[in-house]
């Protein structure tokens, strides 16, 4: 609901106007290293047999 008034919500604007100008996008997803090149944190998921 826009314009609600809600304790804290002058911290919130106040800390997204600093916050939102620091994000910066990047892309490190390519052919070369698919899902961004980082080692996987699982292991894959065992393959599907029919039954």
């Amino acid at each position: 609901m826009h314009g609600e008034e809600r304790p804290g919500a002058e911290w919130e604007t106040a800390a997204l106007n600093r916050l939102v100008p620091l994000l910066q996008v990047f892309v490190n997803h390519a052919p070369e290293t698919p899902g961004g090149g980082a080692p996987p944190r699982r292991p894959p998921a065992p393959e599907l047999l029919p039954k």
